[in-house]
């Protein structure tokens, strides 16, 4: 595929959430996945995907650390120039969309509603996800 010319980007090592991770475990999950794809490919990979979409300042400082110039995170809205390179937003499409929905999606980047509740509820769940990993060795997604 990547002699084809598609890109290929690197989505972690082990798929953690990478937000409620201890540092040192956070930089390898990071660099050891770049380190694996780079070597697999012989090219250098410049893209970073966060398992679950969840990322915060310290994760994309690790990001940057590690040599990706552009990262995507969920966010359910239009990236606009100027937006930080290393929170790329994702639309999420359903099957409900059908292809005027699908369309007015790509245009608008939808409702502004998900986005801002799931902003207001991170904090709380990013604590939630922390005490369940390193409380109860539990991963909640």
């Amino acid at each position: 595929m990547a002699a084809a010319g598609i890109e290929i980007g690197s989505h972690s090592f082990i798929h953690h959430p990478l937000d409620v991770i201890a540092p040192a475990q956070l930089d390898r999950e990071v660099r050891d996945s770049r380190d694996v794809l780079e070597q697999e490919l012989q090219a250098p990979v410049r893209s970073f995907c966060y398992p679950h979409g969840y990322n915060g300042r310290r994760v994309r400082e690790t990001v940057a650390r590690a040599g990706f110039d552009n990262a995507c995170a969920i966010g359910y809205k239009l990236w606009r120039p100027g937006d930080d390179p290393l929170a790329v937003p994702r639309l999420q499409p359903t099957p409900d969309h059908t292809g005027r929905l699908l369309l007015d999606l790509l245009r608008t980047g939808g409702s502004r509603l998900l986005p801002a509740v799931k902003e207001l509820a991170q904090p709380g769940w990013r604590m939630a996800r922390r005490v369940a990993l390193r409380g109860f060795g539990v991963t909640l997604t």
